[in-house]
């Protein structure tokens, strides 16, 4: 059996010391991560307590539930989608309105389309929204539940302006014909050309944010 070479065996103890240096190196680098991490945590939980409510969450079984919670935060004037006349007509409350245009005048609203004012909307091709005031939480509230649709035009000052009823107590009304459409999901995405304005100079706007009515006070300057 031949004997090993000196200068071999210094090779392998050379490599072996490098190969230990190299491991003790990167348990160094990522005990100095570990800690780096560590102390963001600290910062964060120092500033959020709860660290989940703090979280950019993008992929999670709560997503939905999540998402539903941040757009609750999000404060919105109350406006009532009314279409129809006499006894076809149609009403629901909604937030996800928008203007869209200037130039033509145009606005945007979002309709489920299971909703029930959905095919009177799509036949009429006419609709008003109405901006509710203050005023009009009762008004709101019986046009939110559809176990109260019977008591719907029992309430409320009512007139008409381009064959589509308005609520004359609303902050504005503004009464719009069918220009496009767009679906997406479970709602029609509808766009409006402005027909005729009404304004109530001396009503103030509903809100609604996370899950409740609100109104809206100026900061004093």
């Amino acid at each position: 059996m031949s004997a090993i070479p000196y200068s071999a065996l210094e090779r392998c103890r050379s490599g072996s010391a490098n190969t230990a240096d190299n491991i003790n190196s990167s348990q160094r680098n990522l005990g100095k991560i570990n800690r780096a991490v560590s102390s963001t945590k600290s910062k964060v939980k120092s500033k959020c307590p709860d660290l989940k409510m703090c979280s950019m969450i993008e992929a999670s079984a709560n997503l939905a539930q999540y998402f539903r919670t941040a757009m609750r935060s999000m404060a919105s004037s109350v406006h009532l989608i009314m279409t129809g006349e006499n006894e076809e007509r149609a009403g629901m409350t909604a937030t996800a309105v928008t203007s869209l245009s200037f130039d033509p005048l145009s606005l945007l609203v979002c309709i489920n389309r299971s909703a029930t004012i959905f095919d009177v909307v799509e036949l009429s091709g006419r609709f008003s929204v109405n901006v509710l005031s203050e005023e009009d939480v009762a008004i709101a509230n019986v046009f939110g539940q559809s176990s109260k649709r019977d008591e719907r035009f029992t309430r409320g000052d009512w007139s008409e302006i381009g064959g589509v009823p308005i609520l004359k107590s609303a902050v504005s009304s503004i009464v719009c014909k069918q220009a496009n459409f767009l679906d997406h999901g479970t709602h029609r995405i509808i766009i409006g050309q402005v027909i005729a304005v009404r304004l109530n100079y001396s009503a103030r706007p509903l809100l609604y944010v996370d899950g409740t009515f609100a109104s809206a006070k100026p900061f004093s300057s």
